[in-house]
């Protein structure tokens, strides 16, 4: 309650009453003030005319329709006596004036002391009264307001301090509302819109007029969820390990401290404390994970409720690369397509992270992915020799790479194994190894025939070299003269329709027997010259010259004779020349004697020996073709590319140049 200032003063109006002759009359004055708040002083003033005597007086305070007497006292004639007026007969004479006072006690003196009081004089012929209305000044005082306030947080604060006021005297009242020293409103209202937590704490609401002033503080509250911070998005675990994440390492509590935890997965509640604890965990209990924390919130005049926050965190189970589908054209295991059709293979991967997926045939790299879950590789036209082994591994290094394989066949139509050459030569009653290689899926069977008459047995042999290569073998042994000319090899594998191949056994022509003994003296010849020159330079140079003019004239001696004996070759089986077969023709480079034989094509004729090679079309070693040749230490029989460019020409045709036997 605020105390009075030291100088309060009582203000008094004043009524007069007028009394018959010789009345009372009692006017109203001011009271003198409160000094050191001790005693509160009302004063009326009276005046007896002259034939009256005063005899008491009353103090009443005014309550409604009642009045309560507050001080009560009477008045003497003696008491005039001291005054210069009173004569000695005993009577008055003239007017009598005085005052009657009354002061209360201290403790009395409060802002319900103000209102109306009546002072009442009696006299001998009549009595006298005056109301005196009084109005206390005081300061206004605060009551009520409570010592903690709550609000939520984001919320608006507002408290009104003037309906906690007592007002004062005069009742205009000023407000201030301070914090932390300063002032923040200077009205009665204590207004924030969205507080913050930072702005809880002690608000000080200040009162006052003219008359004093009174203050009060309230303590704001301001109550808040608790909140998650720093919790990482996202959290790799390999799978069948063990995830154990504390949510409350992340927490920053709330007001109130009291926090619950929850963690809830797929909409279940999957822990019911702050730990979140996965032992072994598998992929399928990967995901988004939510932690939630909360506490209960009860702001002043409102209603309780749960102040929460919750951060989601996925969760990514990591586990190794695992081939889900390896296919051709949609299609596992063994796969056949069709050759110039598409091909399409696909590998797909069930892996976490993504893999490196590399697509292979054999150790080729046809295709490859990075973190990546299909890799894809296409060909517009498959071809026969795509067939084989294809595979597609995959690793993302989490545990062993996987790898799946599958076989691709390809339907192909026959057709010789890269580029062959399909004509031998060899001489009467020689031998001839026929080896044909061919390509083709599924293998094919192979027929020889021929439309000529022949002493050879046709029954051809042959060896699959691979899934989709055969290699068909056709031995002529002790050859004769109809045994000559072209051979047919019929191949067919249901695909495309059968495939038929010529092949061509040439007569090989008996060597010059003069061009042979040509051909050995100068060799001779040669190796004697070589051993003078190493021995005697001078002496060497003189005897190889007359050496040389020696031979020349044998040679011209001899060299009608050897035409004539020549002659008789032409159609019979030379003994000497026997050893020329099939050797690869490299003595017929020294041949520079022409031959006609009438019974050789004319195409073959015009065919030059040039450079003929042995075409090794097949994977069977060279000692299985070699020992073909039952009676002979010779290579086999050798194609007209491996026989070197020579003059020798068969049934005079002119050299065309080499590759000319490819026709």
């Amino acid at each position: 309650m605020a105390s009075l200032p030291s100088a309060s003063t009582i203000l008094l109006a004043v009524s007069l009453m007028k009394g018959v002759e010789g009345a009372v009359t009692v006017s109203g004055s001011r009271g003198a003030g409160i000094p050191n708040q001790q005693a509160l002083t009302l004063r009326c003033s009276y005046t007896v005319t002259s034939g009256d005597v005063v005899t008491g007086y009353t103090w009443r305070r005014l309550e409604g329709n009642s009045a309560v007497n507050i001080a009560t006292g009477s008045v003497t004639p003696q008491r005039a006596v001291f005054l210069d007026s009173w004569q000695n007969k005993g009577e008055f004479v003239g007017d009598y004036t005085s005052s009657l006072d009354i002061q209360l006690p201290a403790s009395h003196v409060t802002p319900s002391y103000a209102g109306t009081y009546r002072c009442e004089v009696n006299g001998l012929s009549g009595s006298g009264q005056v109301d005196v209305t009084a109005s206390v000044l005081s300061g206004p005082s605060i009551s009520g307001l409570p010592p903690t306030y709550t609000v939520i947080e984001s919320s608006r604060l507002r408290i009104d301090c003037s309906t906690y006021i007592t007002p004062g005297n005069p009742p205009t009242t000023s407000y201030t509302w301070t914090y932390g020293g300063s002032t923040v409103s200077t009205v009665p209202v204590l207004d924030r819109s969205r507080i913050s937590r930072s702005q809880g704490g002690s608000y000080t609401c200040t009162a006052s007029n003219s008359g004093g002033s009174d203050s009060a503080s309230v303590n704001v509250d301001v109550q808040y969820a608790p909140s998650i911070s720093g919790l990482p998005t996202v959290q790799n675990v390999t799978e069948f390990s063990n995830l154990s994440m504390d949510c409350s390492t992340y927490i920053t509590p709330g007001n109130p401290p009291t926090t619950s935890y929850t963690w809830t997965y797929g909409g279940s509640t999957v822990s019911a404390g702050t730990v979140l604890d996965r032992s072994s965990i598998s992929r399928n209990q990967g995901g988004n994970y939510t932690c939630t924390a909360s506490n209960t919130l009860t702001p002043s005049g409102g209603f309780q409720r749960q102040g929460t926050t919750a951060v989601q965190i996925n969760v990514n189970v990591q586990y190794q690369a695992n081939i889900r589908k390896f296919t051709a054209n949609s299609n596992y295991g063994s796969v056949i397509v069709d050759e110039s059709g598409p091909l399409i293979l696909r590998c797909l991967i069930d892996s976490n992270p993504g893999s490196v997926i590399r697509l292979l045939n054999g150790t080729e790299e046809l295709a490859r992915a990075d973190n990546s879950l299909t890799s894809e590789y296409r060909l517009e036209s498959a071809d026969c020799r795509q067939r084989g082994n294809y595979s597609c591994t995959a690793t993302n290094n989490i545990g062993a790479p996987d790898s799946q394989r599958l076989e691709l066949l390809v339907k192909c139509s026959p057709r010789l194994d890269e580029s062959q050459q399909l004509k031998y030569v060899s001489r009467l009653g020689g031998k001839v190894m026929v080896i044909v290689s061919v390509l083709a899926y599924p293998l094919p069977t192979l027929t020889w025939s021929r439309t000529n008459s022949t002493s050879q047995d046709l029954t051809a042999s042959s060896s699959p070299v691979s899934d989709i290569s055969v290699t068909a073998r056709l031995h002529l042994t002790n050859l004769q003269q109809q045994d000559f000319g072209d051979y047919s090899l019929t191949v067919d594998n249901g695909v495309g329709g059968s495939v038929a191949y010529t092949v061509s056994i040439m007569f090989a022509d008996p060597p010059d027997q003069q061009n042979l003994e040509c051909t050995s003296a100068g060799v001779l010849a040669g190796t004697t010259v070589g051993g003078i020159l190493l021995t005697l330079l001078i002496g060497g140079i003189v005897l190889m010259v007359l050496y040389r003019k020696g031979y020349r004239i044998r040679n011209i001696q001899k060299g009608n004779a050897s035409r004539k004996r020549y002659s008789k070759y032409q159609h019979t089986t030379n003994p000497d020349t026997a050893e020329l077969d099939n050797r690869g023709y490299s003595s017929l480079d020294l041949i520079t004697s022409p031959a006609q034989h009438s019974h050789v094509e004319e195409g073959s004729e015009k065919q030059q020996y040039s450079q003929l090679k042995i075409y090794e079309n097949t994977k069977a070693d060279a000692a299985a073709d070699t020992s073909t040749y039952e009676d002979m230490t010779e290579t086999p029989p050798v194609t007209y590319e491996s026989i070197r460019a020579s003059p020798y020409q068969n049934s005079g045709a002119h050299s065309q140049g080499p590759g000319h036997g490819n026709k």
